[in-house]
């Protein structure tokens, strides 16, 4: 197993007690600067796994991006003296989007599959980190690449791999949604209605990509109901509360649309939750819809 190999790696040399002393002492307070210049002048052989876990922990709970690169390198990949836990691994993805580390998701998700790869309860860590593999390709390769190949990625990585009854939502892929908007609406839109050679599996996912499709700025409003029309008249059993709030967001300081989204998904029999009824109640507020749309909640809520 490769946790006990790993293990079997691990040195059984300590620290003086003084210096040991001081390092935790740096790394408790923070001092995460002192603390890696001590440990750059000390000798790897003679440095204790506990300590190092707790430096790495601090590091990664305070962000200090010099201290977690030089740990990860050094211990993690090249010496794989650490056991890095499932949780930590995906706080340092994290970080790893905000400091440009584009290298960093793909060595993290290596290393997960190594260690706990084949234990079913840390599975929700393994889908993280490939969250933050796409959206770090996502990030980093800007404009050199195009939306349709971040997307093929996300295909690849996450909705081939996870669960079906695993649910995906926009909000969690910022840096994708970000590149779709920077493409054109009519490429986006062919991905949503087209067949493909490798079918998408998850059920949703073409749900979260027409979300995405439904905030890009620059599109239509009206336009915006009609692709959710056509969607949902393709795809009638998905469930689409993801896509009512997108669309509210969109329709914020539009009563008329809001009013009718409501009396669309009314009369498709799509669900509406207890969410998107407050913000449809906030959307019309001060308007004359404001009635029809509490009459209409009452008919639903009478039929049902």
């Amino acid at each position: 197993m490769q946790s006990t190999k790993l293990m079997a790696k691990q040195s059984t040399v300590v620290l003086g007690p003084e210096v040991r002393k001081r390092l935790f002492k740096l790394c408790l307070n923070r001092e995460f600067d002192l603390v890696l210049q001590e440990l750059q002048k000390v000798s790897n052989r003679l440095v204790e796994e506990s300590f190092l876990n707790v430096y790495l922990a601090k590091s990664v709970q305070w962000a200090h991006v010099e201290s977690i690169d030089y740990l990860w390198y050094r211990y993690v990949m090249r010496e794989q003296r650490l056991m890095v836990r499932p949780q930590i691994l995906c706080d340092i993805g994290n970080i790893s989007l905000d400091a440009n580390k584009s290298f960093w998701p793909g060595q993290l998700c290596t290393h997960f599959a190594k260690v706990y790869g084949q234990e079913t309860h840390y599975r929700r860590f393994g889908i993280e980190l490939l969250r933050i593999k796409v959206e770090s390709f996502a990030k980093s390769t800007g404009e050199k690449t195009s939306f349709l190949e971040k997307w093929n990625v996300f295909l690849e990585e996450l909705d081939q791999n996870v669960s079906e009854r695993h649910s995906f939502s926009f909000r969690d892929f910022p840096h994708l949604a970000k590149a779709l908007h920077c493409e054109e609406a009519e490429v986006v839109t062919e991905l949503l209605f087209k067949e493909t050679k490798s079918p998408v599996r998850n059920p949703t996912t073409l749900p979260m990509l027409l979300n995405m499709l439904i905030l890009h700025p620059h599109l239509d409003p009206d336009f915006k109901l009609r692709l959710f029309a056509s969607f949902h008249q393709k795809h009638s059993t998905l469930y689409y509360d993801d896509t009512a709030l997108a669309l509210l967001q969109a329709y914020r300081h539009e009563p008329y649309r809001s009013y009718a989204l409501f009396d669309f998904m009314k009369c498709r029999n799509i669900e509406i939750s207890a969410k998107a009824v407050r913000l449809f109640t906030r959307n019309v507020r001060g308007s004359s819809y404001l009635n029809a749309l509490q009459l209409g909640q009452h008919t639903q809520d009478s039929a049902s």
